[in-house]
């Protein structure tokens, strides 16, 4: 027994119409169910996703000190006063990083037992509450080969924070690393980045975030050893030029939508002096620099007010923050 589909069925309905009006009287109407059959209309193209679509995280360089132990409770938390707890209430904020001194500390300072340490392990505990990640902080000194900024200190500081932030039943445990003063000369990989990478995920516990911060755009292979990669690490002046002299289309793997999530941009020294003035009016810099983030595929960003001087002491003001988590939120920012 023939089985016929659907399609099949109207193909021969059609045949046969075509065999009935095939005289000369009907031959357009002949040529019309001819081209509807063999050459049918090109579909209309499916609307594709722009690169200024882009749902993004905050990912905040947390290097202020913890907050109290009043700070949950705490109503309206200010830049300098429990600057954690602004961080952690966005639901943006997806990574923030520790740097309790240049590193993990001293054991002097943040050895088990002592006041510090047991002040950032309760904010750890809290971010992990939050449902954020938490990166220690390393610094690498463009790939020093040796002394207290050479790979093996490198090495002890990664070691001395799994020691010492260690306490999963407490929500206490490091989450990645973020590695500060990355060398952007490829020929480093191989003789500092990759033993230093591969020294972390030796690590004991679940496999850890790395993020490497060249400032600077650099090749593919730095993705092999890294999960993120800040490509921009500087003022809002420089962004502007960077966004105009280099196109996104010449970038590589960084104009690929599915790398966005292996991207971040840190903008520092945007100025809202309205916010002072009109809290609920539009800051135009801020506006404009979190457009440019989507449009640079940027799928992490911490855009900041402070400058060079001390970039990361403190969050920055309610209303700027309120509204950079906003748009971070926004796939397009109106």
């Amino acid at each position: 027994m023939y089985r016929f589909s659907a399609a099949s069925l109207c193909r021969a309905v059609l045949l046969t119409l075509i065999w009935l009006i095939s005289s000369t009287a009907h031959a357009d109407l002949q040529s019309k169910l001819r081209d509807l059959l063999f050459d049918p209309p090109t579909p209309a193209p499916q609307k594709v996703q722009t690169m200024n679509r882009l749902e993004q995280q905050l990912a905040v360089p947390a290097y202020f000190v913890p907050d109290p132990e009043s700070c949950p409770k705490a109503p309206q938390p200010t830049p300098y006063r429990c600057p954690w707890k602004r961080v952690l209430e966005r639901n943006a904020t997806a990574l923030v990083v520790i740097k309790p001194g240049d590193g993990p500390g001293s054991r002097e300072q943040a050895g088990p037992g002592t006041l510090v340490q047991l002040n950032y392990a309760r904010q750890i505990a809290y971010a992990h509450q939050a449902g954020k990640k938490v990166l220690a902080y390393i610094p690498t000194h463009y790939a020093t080969m040796s002394g207290q900024h050479g790979l093996d200190a490198a090495k002890e500081r990664v070691r001395h924070y799994m020691e010492w932030y260690n306490n999963k039943a407490n929500g206490v445990w490091i989450d990645g690393f973020f590695l500060d003063q990355v060398s952007d000369f490829e020929s480093t990989l191989p003789v500092y980045y990759r033993p230093l990478t591969d020294y972390i995920r030796q690590q004991p516990g679940r496999r850890p975030l790395i993020v490497l911060n060249p400032a600077a755009h650099v090749s593919q292979s730095y993705l092999r050893i890294a999960d993120v990669i800040v490509t921009f690490d500087s003022s809002y002046e420089e962004y502007l030029s960077y966004t105009e002299r280099t196109p996104l289309a010449t970038l590589g793997w960084e104009a690929k939508e599915q790398n966005a999530k292996r991207i971040w941009h840190i903008v520092r020294d945007v100025k809202c002096n309205n916010y002072a003035s009109e809290p609920k009016s539009v800051c135009l810099p801020l506006q404009k620099v979190m457009q440019l983030t989507k449009n640079r595929n940027a799928g992490y960003v911490y855009i900041t007010e402070d400058s060079y001087a001390a970039p990361f002491d403190a969050v920055p003001a309610r209303e700027f923050w309120r509204d950079e988590s906003w748009y971070a939120e926004q796939p397009v920012i109106p």
